[in-house]
């Protein structure tokens, strides 16, 4: 089982995904935030996929690969990532889109297609995510799909973190 939303494909990363993954990871505008611009190695993005593939063996979730519905080029990635930051730590929500992807509302699409998967389906009762306080596009996003902030921490980057939870409405309960 997979989120599923309207025009997005989303598929566990395998071994076989290292070179779309590590070219998304590597690329300016996805790195800028999510990676504190840092030009991460192969052997990062190889851990990643590795961490991924143990999280849905061991917790039913980790990353997939974001395809457009239409096309068979990958566009981004979402899912969840284990981070400890801040007191904060567990499987978090993160998402990333290649810069031509930007601008449709994709990013929002995808986001809300996992936290419903992870309400619905696996039964999660609360998703967290971390934005930068300049990532301006990230916190429309969550506040489009009905994230709320609840806590902000100073960043060594030198600007805060926040954070955003989210819990299941009625509807999953």
């Amino acid at each position: 089982m997979a989120p599923i939303s309207k025009r997005l494909t989303f598929r566990p990363l395998a071994p076989d995904d290292l070179a779309a993954l590590h070219d998304m990871l590597t690329d300016p505008h996805v790195r800028r935030y999510l990676l504190d611009d840092t030009v991460v190695p192969e052997s990062w993005t190889r851990q990643a996929i590795d961490d991924s593939q143990q999280g849905f063996a061991g917790r039913d979730r980790g990353l997939y690969l974001l395809r457009l519905r239409d096309t068979a080029e990958p566009c981004g990635f979402a899912g969840f990532r284990f981070f400890d930051f801040a007191g904060h730590a567990g499987d978090q929500l993160i998402y990333g889109l290649l810069p031509t992807y930007t601008g449709r509302g994709l990013a929002r699409e995808a986001a809300r297609a996992v936290v419903d998967f992870a309400f619905e389906t696996l039964g999660l009762v609360e998703v967290i995510a971390a934005v930068d306080e300049p990532n301006v596009a990230s916190i429309r996003v969550l506040e489009a799909i009905g994230m709320e902030r609840f806590d902000v921490q100073p960043a060594e980057a030198g600007w805060n973190t926040y954070f955003y939870r989210s819990r299941p409405s009625t509807a999953y309960e």
